[in-house]
């Protein structure tokens, strides 16, 4: 039993060479021009989307443009409110975005590692631990 054997018949496509003529390729051209997509144009020719794909581009013919869809802007920060704390999921993910990082909690530090060795008597300064 071949590999062929086990694949249904309406699922084998036979590989047809197509032979693009000079009408051919001027209402393709027009069509494009008239904005037609790629389905459409599949559609009115009975061939593949991927035929007609590779077809338009070497003939030069561009994809139709999307419309350009404005971005989302958020209103500008207010210039006089307070720093963002430390940790603040805005400035966290904007620091973030792009490393490994991304999308991870911000961990808050233990108290003791915010104070600095040597400010406090409690604390020693070779190991950080109270004395």
């Amino acid at each position: 039993m071949t590999a062929l054997a086990s694949i249904p018949t309406n699922r084998i496509r036979a590989v047809r060479k197509v032979f693009w003529t000079n009408q051919a390729e001027a209402r393709l051209v027009r069509l494009r021009g008239e904005g037609a997509s790629i389905r459409a144009l599949a559609t009115a020719f009975g061939l593949s989307r991927s035929a007609i794909a590779v077809r338009a581009g070497r003939l030069g013919l561009a994809l139709p443009s999307k419309p350009a869809v404005p971005a989302k802007t958020s209103p500008a920060p207010d210039p006089t409110r307070d720093p963002l704390p430390a940790g603040h999921p805005i400035s966290w993910g904007l620091l973030t975005a792009g490393t490994s990082l991304e999308g991870a909690a911000y961990e808050i530090p233990d108290s003791h590692r915010l104070r600095r060795v040597g400010t406090s008597p409690s604390i020693t300064k070779t190991t950080g631990t109270a004395a």
